[in-house]
């Protein structure tokens, strides 16, 4: 009997030698769009004038100055086109801000916490959201866009002296409620209130 042709083994390829590298990718990605989300939210003195100009009264708190240029309501708000509703009987408050470095060196602001108080002094905690691309108020849909503002989130801001943050945060008030107050709190305690 003749032997024929061995047929030649396939190799076996490892999938776990595909799957690390890509991993790798994925976490590089993720952390580089995460590190460009924070700058862009940092304003210099230079850029600061580029910046159109919103009418607002500043509150200093310590070596931050905080300016709250509007306050939105919303029952919800749209990001990618989905929609997240409010809690039954609640609405969202988004406060528009810039909070800026008033002292004389670069400070990294960590560990802050920012509380809303409505008119019958009532707390609230602010919540994550991301960013917002449209809000809905009483069944009428208007355009918004605003980032989180990354003071008083998992961040880590850095900024030198006359640098600022821009964004917003958001806190989830009971609907026949108003908001009155923004407490401020660092590791310490209770650094500043500002009247909203």
């Amino acid at each position: 009997m003749k032997k024929g042709k061995r047929k030649p083994k396939k190799k076996k390829v490892k999938t776990e030698l595909y799957i690390l590298p890509l991993v790798a990718i994925a976490l590089t990605l993720i952390f580089l769009f995460y590190v460009l989300s924070i700058e862009s939210q940092i304003i210099t003195p230079e850029e600061e004038g580029t910046q159109p100009s919103i009418p607002s009264k500043p509150w200093n708190c310590g070596d931050l100055q905080i300016d709250i240029h509007s306050v939105r309501e919303a029952n919800s708000y749209s990001r990618f086109g989905i929609l997240t509703p409010s809690l039954e009987d609640y609405k969202f408050v988004i406060l528009n801000l810039t909070a800026t470095n008033k002292g004389n060196e670069i400070k990294e602001y960590v560990g802050y916490r920012l509380d809303l108080i409505d008119g019958d002094g009532r707390s609230y905690k602010s919540i994550t959201f991301s960013k917002v691309e449209s809000i809905i108020f009483n069944n009428v849909t208007s355009d918004y866009y605003c980032e989180e503002s990354v003071l008083a989130s998992v961040s880590r801001p850095k900024l030198s002296p006359g640098q600022s943050i821009v964004g917003c945060k958001m806190f989830q008030i009971l609907k026949t409620s108003q908001p009155d107050s923004l407490l401020v709190y660092d590791l310490v305690g209770l650094k500043c209130t500002i009247k909203v």
